[in-house]
């Protein structure tokens, strides 16, 4: 009985099957085809091998299904195309072949469609989609199959560009957007300088002292100082004393028709920031930079 090179359908030889012909065609040619055509072979897998029968690489589509518990391989007889509907779940990995040439890995949750002969093997049929070399981004931690992840760049932020794609920068990501203080090596250069008030520029004002504590002291009002009278225009000295009478300190006062000018004495310090950390932890999705096989 002779058959077809791929598909197996026999060949009526003239004279052949009198009276059967018609159940050797719908058997042999009619039923094969339809099988090639529509016919859908399920297969659940976990980690044994499986090597499909005659009929079985027949079907159109093979669906397969089940948890993996290790990498599957799978071996069919059947040359031409297929489409392979890979529903597993598991971190392993289907291959399917027909025995020569290369393999092809089926990528899970998705459809392929794949092309068979016996010199080449099994090879996914529409890679001429995407010219192999290509780089995209995924959002998972493996390369998709027909994919190599990329390990050349890591930890590092994407910038947009018209023009020609590079890469730059020397600090990594998650260093930069994190919670950190700013020091004051970081601040700009400045100097405070004396203020000065010409005539006329403001109104009457009162000198403030702060004390140790952190209060503050108004020298128009406090009953701490000697000397509470003065007229405007006419320059007034307050004497600052403790209960058992030292002097702490000696503050003149200047009406606000006069120019004069504020200085800072040595000494003086400012108050520090609080040190709160200011948190610059943006949210992102790490993603994977992957080359076409």
């Amino acid at each position: 009985m002779a058959t077809t090179t791929y598909k197996g359908f026999e060949l009526q030889a003239t004279g052949a099957n009198s009276g059967t012909w018609g159940s050797v065609l719908n058997n042999d040619v009619f039923q094969i085809i339809d099988n090639n055509l529509g016919a859908i072979t399920t297969k659940a897998l976990t980690n044994v091998n499986v090597t499909l029968s005659a009929s079985e690489s027949q079907s159109a589509i093979l669906r397969l299904s089940g948890t993996l518990t290790g990498n599957v391989q799978i071996t069919t007889s059947c040359l031409g195309f297929f489409f392979v509907e890979n529903l597993t779940t598991g971190s392993y990995t289907v291959t399917i072949t027909n025995g020569s040439g290369s393999s092809f890995v089926a990528p899970q949750s998705a459809r392929s469609t794949v092309i068979s002969d016996s010199t080449n093997g099994i090879r996914a049929a529409d890679t001429s989609l995407i010219p192999s070399g290509s780089v995209m981004i995924f959002v998972q931690t493996t390369a998709p199959a027909g994919w190599t992840k990329s390990v050349a760049h890591n930890n590092k932020a994407l910038r947009v560009v018209s023009g020609s794609a590079s890469s730059g920068g020397t600090t990594d990501f998650t260093s930069v957007f994190t919670s950190r203080t700013i020091a004051e090596a970081n601040l700009p250069s400045h100097t405070h300088g004396p203020g000065t008030l010409t005539t006329g520029a403001g109104t009457a004002h009162s000198h403030v002292m702060f004390g140790s504590a952190g209060s503050s002291v108004d020298l128009t009002t406090s009953s701490q100082y000697v000397g509470k009278s003065w007229e405007p225009g006419v320059a007034n000295s307050y004497r600052l004393q403790e209960s058992n009478g030292n002097a702490v300190a000696t503050v003149g006062r200047t009406a606000n028709e006069s120019s004069h000018t504020h200085t800072m004495a040595s000494g003086v310090t400012a108050s520090t920031g609080s040190g709160t950390a200011m948190d610059f932890a943006v949210a992102y999705v790490d993603c994977i930079l992957a080359t076409k096989d």
